[in-house]
C-alpha cells in the first residue's frame, strides 16, 4: 500500500522522468549534459596536484535543481532540491532512482536525517535528507570510492 502511494506520488509529480541519480553516478560531464541539458553553472577546479573536484548545476522540472559533484571528471555526489515534496525520505530517494538499500538512520533532528550504509548498491560517505514545509524535498549524497570522497 505504501509503495503504491509512493509510486502514485512520483508519477503525479513528474519528477521520476526528469532525473535518475543512480544512472548518473560515474558519468562524465558531457554524458550528464546529454541527459540533463546545458548546466546553469560550472565550478572549475584549480590547477595543481591531487584529484580535481568540479561541479555542475542543472535546472529540473517542477522548479527543482540538481548540483553534481565530479571527481577527476566523473560524478560522485549530488545535491538535489526536488522542487516537489514527498511523504517520506524513502519516497524522495525512490523518485530519483535510488534504492534505500541497507541505509540506517545515524542522526535525526527537526527537519533532517543523516543515514549511513549502502544506497543503490554503493557505499556512501554522506547522505542527508531534509524536509521542507510540505514534506521531504532535498537530499545531499556523496558516494565512497573516489579520490575526492
Amino acid at each position: 500500500m505504501i509503495r503504491a502511494f509512493i509510486l502514485a506520488t512520483i508519477l503525479a509529480t513528474g519528477l521520476a522522468s526528469s532525473v535518475d541519480l543512480h544512472s548518473l553516478l560515474g558519468k562524465t560531464a558531457s554524458e550528464i549534459d546529454a541527459v540533463l541539458g546545458e548546466p546553469r553553472f560550472l565550478t572549475i577546479p584549480p590547477d595543481g596536484p591531487g584529484p580535481r573536484k568540479s561541479g555542475r548545476g542543472y535546472d529540473l522540472e517542477k522548479g527543482g535543481m540538481l548540483d553534481v559533484d565530479l571527481c577527476d571528471g566523473k560524478a560522485y555526489g549530488f545535491h538535489l532540491n526536488s522542487g516537489v515534496s514527498f511523504p517520506s525520505p524513502e519516497a524522495l530517494l525512490e523518485s530519483v532512482g535510488l534504492d534505500s538499500g541497507t541505509l540506517t538512520v545515524a542522526e535525526s533532528g527537526e527537519g533532517y536525517q543523516q543515514r549511513i550504509g549502502t544506497l543503490s548498491g554503493r557505499s556512501t560517505n554522506r547522505l542527508t535528507l531534509m524536509v521542507g514545509s510540505a514534506g521531504w524535498s532535498t537530499l545531499l549524497v556523496e558516494f565512497a570510492g573516489t579520490p575526492c570522497s
